[in-house]
């Protein structure tokens, strides 16, 4: 009977602690779901990159006051490349998979310029034209897809750019006193509008890099050249029409950015 007993007590206990394992098992709370990378918020970030340049100088005969034969003649085709380096700020909404935004940013370069011969209707003088781009701006709106860390973007707005233009004429020293080389000289700020798209990957912590590419015209614009001399060489004007390619890569940091894994 002791035995009957014993078998039985062991019995019981070992389904006591079925009974409990199984009790916790069940209780167990479910497992956290992984956090999902967010794009909502500001940041502020540096890049680098490359621009090309085209600068087309049109002969506008109406406005220098020289009633000429030469009508929207091409004086002058310049093509310029470049490095440019700037900064970037914005802020970015996160809906769904859905990702909208605005972004501001400015680009400086030194070495955006290019020197060309140009007036070839004038026989007998060697004119130079050169076009130096020293630094460009834009403020965008863009719409996106995110994919967790990944983001596929397009984006469009207002652009600006900083511009020096120069003519010169080397050959044509007799016409001002003490044979000094003939000079003139514009300088503008030009808007105009920018469309473009790009990639951007959420590294660690609150770092983002990003790949992106933006065409920027600016259309055709009267500009006055006036003389850097003081020999009374009346000014000229030339229909001026600038559009530019940008490449650039670079770095984000955001502020208040969602949980990464």
């Amino acid at each position: 009977m002791r035995k009957v007993l014993s078998i039985c007590a062991a019995l019981a206990l070992m389904g006591a602690s079925a009974s409990a394992a199984d009790m916790l098992v069940k209780k167990a709370p479910p497992r956290t779901p992984l956090p999902v990378w967010s794009w909502t918020g500001f940041y502020l970030g540096g890049h680098l990159g490359g621009a090309w340049a085209k600068s087309d100088w049109l002969e506008d005969t109406a406005l220098s006051g020289g009633g000429g034969p030469f009508p929207g003649f091409v004086d002058a085709s310049i093509n310029a490349a470049g490095f440019l380096g700037g900064a970037q700020a914005g802020y970015d909404y996160q809906s769904g998979w859905a990702v909208f935004g605005v972004e501001a940013d400015v680009n400086f370069t030194d070495n955006l310029k290019s020197t060309v011969s140009c007036f070839p209707q004038f026989v007998g003088a060697f004119f130079t034209c050169m076009s130096n781009i020293k630094s460009m701006s834009t403020v965008t709106g863009r719409v996106g897809a995110a994919f967790d860390r990944g983001l596929l973007y397009v984006l469009g707005g207002f652009a600006w750019e900083r511009e020096q233009l120069d003519n010169a004429c080397a050959s044509c020293n007799g016409a001002v006193p003490g044979g000094a080389p003939i000079l003139f000289r514009a300088q503008t700020t030009r808007n105009g509008w920018t469309i473009g798209g790009g990639m951007e990957y959420a590294l660690a912590g609150n770092w983002s890099a990003f790949l992106q590419y933006n065409y920027l015209d600016f259309g055709t614009r009267d500009l006055q050249f006036t003389t850097l001399l003081s020999d009374g060489l009346m000014p000229f004007t030339e229909d001026i029409r600038d559009h530019i390619n940008v490449v650039k890569a670079g770095i984000n940091y955001r502020f208040n950015w969602g949980a990464g894994r």
